[in-house]
């Protein structure tokens, strides 16, 4: 009985290595298919490249695109000097990504900012830190106003935030109040607006709200994203969140995930810039104004510790406050966001 049992689950396990091994050869023959039709006359070392930079989630058609420019501007013998391929590689990409400077306000003249994006992703603390870096660096009047009702405990969640930056914070039910709430707000430098997360297919939901935005000038959009989000899921948000004609990304949750080669790729192809990323939960500390240079290392020094390190550096060399009011804050804001979770 013994022995029948053991051979049973031998060929139990010898079927599941020859499925694995298929499974495999299919996964090889399907980027053998998708690849360029010259990838199978590359260099070793740009066939490397090639799937690389599809590893790290940059995406085929990119991918097959970067591979192709630096074959043709190189020579023979370059290809062979991983130090120049990769300082190519660089700069071929680094050309292409337009990073947004910081949100221009003129004191005394009000600006207003609405951050718009699938639920989850991070919008009522990237509001957050945004707000509390415009009342402590920049010493700038802020406001709040929170269009997020439906989900359980945001509008706390946000009034935790406001009390303890000291910002006042309005609540609004409906689009329709909107215009209220901001005419209160008319001596604000800065006038932050906070929306419900939704399915982007479901957008007809916001069209009373996409249309108030598209009517009103003034009314700068940021379209918040998840690093995490699969790179099809990515695009299809993206291109859904058209209809409210954001002129900026964010990207939260990097801290989350090694490619990076999605917030790369979704750059360069939406034509948006990128004004932020965000590297962790703590309030205000773990948002970004991203340099080029820095999401290129990211993207071909993919688990490389100095160029994370150098991300995480530049957001704390952003702060000018004194030690004090420093140490001050690094124990009230993660505080309000335990609180607030």
């Amino acid at each position: 009985r013994l022995e029948r049992e053991s051979a049973v689950e031998r060929v139990r396990s010898e079927n599941e290595i020859r499925g694995q091994l298929s499974q495999l050869q299919s996964m090889v023959e399907e980027l053998c298919r998708r690849s360029p039709a010259s990838s199978r006359e590359l260099p070793e070392e740009l066939f490397h490249l090639y799937t690389d930079l599809i590893d790290a989630e940059l995406g085929e058609e990119a991918a097959r695109d970067l591979v192709e420019q630096v074959r043709g501007e190189l020579a023979a013998d370059d290809l062979l000097d991983d130090a120049l391929l990769e300082t190519r590689v660089a700069r071929l990409v680094e050309s292409e990504i337009r990073v947004a400077g910081p949100i221009r306000v003129i004191p005394g003249t009000r600006r207003l900012v609405a951050l718009v994006g699938p639920t989850g992703v991070g919008k009522t603390t990237t509001i957050a830190k945004i707000a509390a870096l415009a009342a402590f660096q920049r010493s700038l009047r802020v406001g709040l106003i929170t269009l997020d009702t439906f989900r359980i405990a945001a509008v706390d969640q946000l009034k935790t935030y406001s009390e303890i930056i000291g910002v006042p914070l309005r609540v609004v039910n409906d689009p329709q109040e909107l215009p209220a709430a901001i005419e209160s707000f008319k001596d604000r430098d800065l006038v932050l607006i906070d929306t419900a997360g939704r399915n982007p297919r479901e957008l007809w939901d916001d069209s009373r709200l996409a249309q108030f935005f598209a009517e009103s000038a003034s009314i700068k959009k940021a379209l918040v994203v998840s690093a995490t989000t699969r790179p099809l899921d990515l695009k299809e948000i993206i291109d859904r969140y058209k209809v409210f004609d954001p002129s900026c990304l964010i990207f939260t949750k990097l801290d989350e995930t090694s490619a990076h080669g999605s917030v790369v790729g979704e750059t360069v192809r939406s034509g948006l810039p990128l004004a932020y990323v965000t590297i962790g939960q703590t309030v205000p500390w773990d948002i970004v104004k991203p340099e080029s240079r820095q999401l290129v290392d990211l993207l071909i020094k993919p688990g490389h510790a100095g160029s994370w390190n150098q991300l995480v550096a530049s957001a704390h060399r952003a702060d000018p406050a004194p030690a004090a009011r420093r140490s001050a804050r690094k124990q009230t804001l993660p505080a309000a966001r335990r609180q607030a979770h």
